[in-house]
């Protein structure tokens, strides 16, 4: 192994089993890990992690871990069969450094437990006091009890909870979750599969460029193909193959060796020639003198053969170049100030205005005056707004009339016109969180690109200080009739994970 490692200037072992391992953010696993974070910071839900065996889960599930912040308290917990509930509580108290109550009861310690998440719920009004975080890895070894008692700890916080829990584990655990979900509990769930050859190809060759490889990449469809067949997704086994692939590559060949058995099968030949030619000769001179004595001296020349066998020299294997791309982990992309207008649903690029109608949506009379459509107006170009004249749009979606709530003043406060809106919205409702990224470009890429979009807002609020931007839709009189219209979304939102938030608690963090 030391020896490939100086062959090829690595750092460490690429291959190795180390859970610190940079992530690769191919097959679908950045995005898994942005939402895993989004909702860990803005949902009540119970998330849960599936996949196969050895797709990658448990490197995901530390990925997650190390994203947390100085502020944040984690447990960290890797079941195995066997283990009863009570020792996963004892486990639990210990991480967040919490007596043990005698008797260590199932009651008891979740008891211990739920006071000191609550505790931390009541303090929590500044965002400084961090999340409290619970991973469970292997989840598929907890029974269906088990889960209930572990979904308890956040069920009824629908409000204000600090406290997740993330299990993760094998497709089997997904039955253990039948009949938990309700409107005090909803669960979130994402399943991990396997690499496909092309990714699996890019994953091996980012393992080597992790590790400080900087040669041509060394792994190709080819050379990778038989081993993804016998893998069936489990990375463990692909690495096998190509540790051992690079340990051929710097073994020694072996120099064939000399050998008589050529020298030995000339001798033997030529003698058997030299008796024939003996016994044909005695056969032909039947007419001779019987008593001449025929001597026939078969000798057989010395032989002397050397071998011209080319010595063969010890080079190593050479090793395929491809132009596969790897991308390392990349964060978030930076908050970039963008030229845009946003007018209602509306966004217009200032530098693609063209003479083609632009569509504005003005808020309802009795809420907006005359002083804020000139303001909403007024930062489209003149001649866009010469050529052409705003008109109300009316939108698709019909909601049930609501009490206004927000005054005049407010809505002309510093707030985009996607804000007004959602300020104008009932305190008491529930809307449908789609979606949630660090860079403004980034959700407004996401909502052009819906067939929905006239129906999404964009929202600013702030996750750990920093900005963070929030798309949003629909707005419905309870939380069950948000979460049966969730069912009604396009698909690509229906699979980002939505669920319902008050719009009380979004309305505070507008205007925070």
């Amino acid at each position: 192994m030391n020896d490939y490692r100086q062959r090829y200037g690595l750092s460490e072992d690429p291959f190795s089993d180390d859970p610190g391992f940079p992530l690769f953010t191919g097959g679908g696993r950045r995005q898994v890990l942005d939402q895993l974070l989004h909702l860990c910071q803005f949902s009540q839900n119970l998330l849960v992690v599936t996949g196969e065996q050895g797709v990658g889960k448990t490197r995901i599930a530390h990925a997650l871990a190390d994203s947390l912040e100085e502020q944040d308290q984690l447990c960290f917990l890797a079941l195995s069969a066997g283990q009863t509930l009570e020792q996963l509580l004892v486990a639990i108290a210990e991480s967040f450094n919490l007596p043990i109550p005698s008797p260590a009861s199932v009651e008891n310690l979740l008891s211990e437990i739920e006071s000191f998440v609550s505790a931390t719920d009541s303090d929590g009004e500044n965002e400084s006091e961090g999340l409290i975080l619970i991973i469970i890895d292997n989840a598929e070894h907890l029974d269906s009890s088990s889960v209930a008692v572990l979904a308890s700890l956040i069920e009824n916080k629908l409000q204000a909870n600090s406290a997740h829990i993330v299990l993760v584990g094998e497709p089997r655990l997904v039955s253990r979750l039948n009949g938990l979900e309700s409107d005090k509990l909803q669960i979130s769930d994402f399943h991990l599969p396997a690499f496909s050859l092309s990714e699996t190809v890019d994953y091996l060759n980012f393992r080597m460029e992790m590790a400080d490889y900087l040669g041509p990449e060394i792994f190709t469809d080819a050379v990778v193909d038989p081993w993804w067949r016998q893998a069936h997704g489990q990375l463990g086994v692909v690495h096998e193959f190509a540790q051992d692939k690079l340990l051929q590559s710097v073994m020694p060949q072996e120099e064939p060796g000399r050998s008589n058995l050529p020298v030995f099968h000339i001798v033997a030949i030529s003698a058997v020639i030299a008796i024939a030619g003996v016994f044909y000769l005695y056969l032909d001179d039947k007419e001779a003198d019987k008593n001449l004595t025929a001597r026939v001296v078969a000798s057989v020349p010395a032989v002397t053969t050397q071998s011209s066998v080319a010595s063969v020299t010890n080079q190593s294997i050479a090793l395929a170049n491809t132009e596969t791309p790897v991308q390392p982990i990349l964060q978030s992309l930076p908050n970039t100030a963008e030229s845009l207008v946003q007018v209602d649903n509306v966004v217009v690029d200032q530098s693609d205005v063209s003479s083609e109608s632009v569509a504005i949506e003005i808020p309802n009379s009795d809420v907006v005056d005359a002083a804020t459509i000139k303001e909403i107006t007024s930062s489209i170009p003149e001649e866009t707004v010469k050529n052409n004249p705003p008109a109300a749009s009316t939108q698709s979606v019909s909601y049930q009339a609501e009490p206004k709530q927000t005054t005049i003043s407010e809505l002309s406060g510093n707030f985009t016109a996607h804000e007004k809106k959602i300020l104008a919205w009932s305190p008491s409702q529930f809307t449908i969180q789609l979606l949630g990224v660090s860079s403004l470009k980034s959700a407004q890429e996401f909502v052009s690109s819906q067939s929905n979009n006239a129906e999404l807002l964009i929202f600013k609020t702030k996750r750990s200080g920093k900005d963070w931007f929030v798309v949003v839709t629909g707005h419905y009189a309870s939380n069950a009739q948000a979460r049966a219209a969730i069912g009604s979304l396009p698909a690509a939102q229906r699979d980002a994970g939505p669920w319902p938030r008050q719009i009380q608690i979004i309305q505070k963090e507008i205007r925070q």
